[in-house]
């Protein structure tokens, strides 16, 4: 059975911020129907999904591309208290974390559906096209409680007008942020 740790075990500094909506997606069975006219979870084509798609078919899954599952692995379940949920041939590996699944792979080249595409760890941890940002309540502490279980920030906790937060990497140097909004958004 695997370990799960909790992300932050004060429950103080892992509420939710008002401001962050805390939707869980609802995922339909297969045989459910759709009808997108009366559903509220429906999304038009002008949306990007499509005629015929609900909200209720949509999850979100964020792949990794890691050099060594096994730290990875590590990493992810016991520095950011993920739960593995199941891992393929040692290519791979499928966790639960903050609500969003998250899929740990080692990378490879092309198939025959992405024919010119290939997987690979960052190239460079100082260039970033993607990042992981962890909204908390209370950044400070969410910052020694990581740097306890031996995440490496880049800086400690920096406060901004709106937010205070700092930034750390994976052992691959996939790069992650822990937020804290100082105030609710107020929209315009």
């Amino acid at each position: 059975m695997p370990r799960q740790l909790t992300l932050f075990p004060s429950a103080n500094h892992l509420t939710p911020h008002p401001s962050t909506p805390m939707h869980r997606p609802k995922i339909a069975a297969v045989d459910e129907s759709i009808d997108e006219r009366g559903s509220d979870y429906a999304i038009s084509s002008r949306r990007g999904f499509g005629s015929g798609l609900s909200r209720r078919w949509v999850e979100l899954t964020l792949l990794l591309v890691v050099s060594d599952l096994e730290r990875a692995r590590r990493f992810y379940r016991d520095v950011l208290g993920a739960t593995e949920t199941r891992a393929y041939g040692g290519t791979s590996a499928v966790l639960r974390f903050a609500g969003t699944w998250l899929l740990l792979f080692i990378g490879g080249g092309p198939t025959v559906d992405k024919p010119t595409v290939t997987f690979a760890p960052p190239a460079s941890t100082d260039i970033v096209s993607h990042e992981l940002t962890i909204r908390v309540t209370d950044c400070r502490a969410a910052y020694e409680t990581l740097t306890r279980r031996r995440a490496t920030f880049l800086t400690p906790p920096v406060e901004y007008d709106r937010e205070v937060r700092c930034f750390f990497r994976d052992p691959d140097g996939n790069l992650l942020e822990i937020s804290q909004l100082k105030a609710p958004l107020t929209r315009a």
